[in-house]
């Protein structure tokens, strides 16, 4: 049978049942019992006295996020007008390393990069965001 279907394979209230039977101390003795016996499996896959010592194993780097709902917090939102000053400046460092490998010919294109700053700075301090206007330079 394939597909998703209601019905439990262990009903919910098992555990209650057994506890119920056997009383409270023999059940924690069992669930101490079953973690001891886990952990130890844990411990017999991660120790590094098994491992192969290949040493091409890369390292871990970061964390794994299991939680699709979870989400870093430097991540900034799509229309966040902070992308857009960042491209600013990245444009700006591109017109700078393209006009010294011209030799530094010919009059640098002018930016308004202070005026730009300025602007970009005032706008950020504002509560209420109404737009981001080129005109107000």
């Amino acid at each position: 049978m394939q597909g998703h279907t209601k019905q439990y394979f262990i009903d919910p209230s098992l555990f209650v049942d057994i506890r119920k039977r056997v009383g409270h101390e023999t059940f924690d003795t069992l669930t101490v019992d079953l973690i001891k016996s886990v952990s130890k499996e844990k411990d017999k896959r991660h120790n590094k006295k098994n491992k192969k010592d290949d040493g091409d194993e890369p390292k871990n780097k970061g964390k794994m996020q299991a939680d699709a709902t979870v989400a870093d917090q430097y991540i900034t939102f799509p229309t966040d007008n902070g992308i857009l000053n960042e491209s600013r400046k990245k444009c700006e460092k591109m017109i700078d390393k393209l006009y010294e490998l011209n030799g530094k010919q010919g009059v640098k294109p002018r930016t308004y990069r202070r005026n730009l700053d300025k602007a970009y700075l005032s706008y950020s301090k504002k509560p209420l965001k109404a737009g981001w206007h080129v005109s107000s330079l």
